[in-house]
């Protein structure tokens, strides 16, 4: 597998990603394969404590700050938006639940109707607090961007819903989304090089992120839509994170990372648990990208493997899954 996935990966660098760090676990072994360039041109090689964004990836963790909060009966996963954002009572989207933001089933489009910014190459870096909750109302709604029928049966990816997600919990729980998470899912875990705003002692282990076209791109910021792509990590943390996810009886998380992975919603190809994507076959994957990054994970309970990526380049990386299944 490994001198597969070092075929495989090898001719896109330098072509197609800059750089790149796979992690492999397997029935208590670790494998860390690195490739290319933290900066282009600077010839060192990212490792697995190397920072990359993360970008959907977060959902995840979003999750399971959910599945935490339920386990401790803070909240329901039925409860509706407008319990948490009351300037949404009396508008359609207060009805929306927990449930259904979760499993990108709220009827949400895919970004906030009145989305803006200054600059496309930092897309959420100026939506806004006082944006966010406008954009929750009837009037921000149009023909062109319109809320689904509520409730509706259909599945329509949103990273406005999992920023809405985040938010609320935060606010309903008198918090940041960065502290909530550190107490609730971070902290539990020992993800210590898991954050949002990267502090001074980190940032010499920055990778730099690049466009699909090899741009250099500037990192991403979110004011609002933390819970939906901020986050920032290593490979080393999301294997540990993958890590519990397999073995959550050796964490304090037993019951919500169950939890968390639990199917909620019957789609297909895959089903949905608390962001989760879930294949028939019982495994369960996501994967992410920002303007200068991407990411995977998957995680194989009956093979007791998991397998991560994250890459400093806005493209996928080719090949990875295959060269592991195969």
């Amino acid at each position: 597998m490994i001198e597969q996935i070092k075929k495989t990966i090898s001719p896109q660098i330098g072509s197609k990603n800059v750089g790149a760090v796979i992690a492999i676990y397997e029935k208590g072994k670790e494998t860390y394969l690195s490739f290319g360039e933290t900066v282009l041109g600077n010839n060192i090689r990212p490792d697995a404590d190397t920072l990359f964004e993360i970008g959907s990836i977060t959902k995840l963790l979003t999750g399971l700050m959910l599945a935490r909060l339920i386990d401790l009966k803070k909240v329901s996963i039925k409860d509706p938006l407008s319990r948490f954002i009351p300037e949404s009572k009396n508008q359609s989207t207060g009805a929306i639940t927990l449930e259904e933001l979760v499993t990108h089933t709220s009827g949400l489009p895919r970004l906030p109707c009145n989305l803006h910014y200054a600059s496309s190459e930092n897309p959420y870096a100026d939506y806004s607090e006082k944006d966010l909750i406008e954009g929750l109302r009837d009037s921000s709604f149009s023909n062109t961007c319109r809320l689904e029928k509520h409730p509706t049966q259909n599945v329509n990816y949103s990273n406005w819903g999992f920023g809405l997600l985040g938010y609320a919990l935060a606010r309903f729980q008198k918090s940041s989304y960065e502290s909530l998470l550190r107490e609730l899912v971070l902290e539990p875990l020992g993800l210590k090089a898991t954050m949002i705003i990267v502090a001074k002692e980190f940032e010499p282990r920055r990778a730099q992120g690049y466009t699909n076209e090899l741009k250099a791109n500037p990192y991403w910021y979110h004011q609002t839509t933390q819970g939906a792509g901020a986050v920032v990590s290593s490979v080393r943390d999301m294997l540990q994170f993958a890590r519990a996810l397999l073995h959550p009886e050796e964490t304090k998380l037993h019951s919500a990372l169950k939890l968390s992975v639990a199917p909620l919603y019957k789609s297909d190809p895959n089903d949905i648990a608390y962001a989760w994507f879930v294949r028939p076959s019982g495994n369960y994957w996501h994967d992410g990208m920002t303007g200068g990054f991407s990411s995977l994970i998957k995680i194989y309970p009956k093979e007791d493997r998991a397998v991560v990526y994250l890459s400093n380049t806005a493209r996928d990386l080719e090949g990875v899954l295959e060269a592991v299944e195969n």
